[in-house]
């Protein structure tokens, strides 16, 4: 599978993943647009196709643990 069948299959659940997590519209598309990028420098070290997506979900889910604990130490 490559970068672009990826991202059209994934993009839109994962834009609603990160939603739940972030409320800013625009934050969510500056990580969306970071997991990107995430996955394209990562996607050949993928070995099996069916653990895309959990390795997908997987880089949301730290990239936005990141963003949340970068953000609150700025706030402190």
């Amino acid at each position: 599978m490559n970068l672009e069948e990826l991202w059209q299959e994934y993009q839109s659940a994962l834009r609603a993943f990160l939603l739940k997590r972030v409320a800013d519209h625009d934050d969510v598309e500056d990580l969306l647009q970071e997991v990107l990028i995430k996955t394209h420098q990562g996607l050949s070290d993928i070995r099996a196709a069916t653990s895309v997506k959990s390795w997908l979900f997987q880089v949301a889910n730290r990239t936005t643990i990141n963003f949340i604990d970068i953000r609150q130490k700025r706030m402190l």
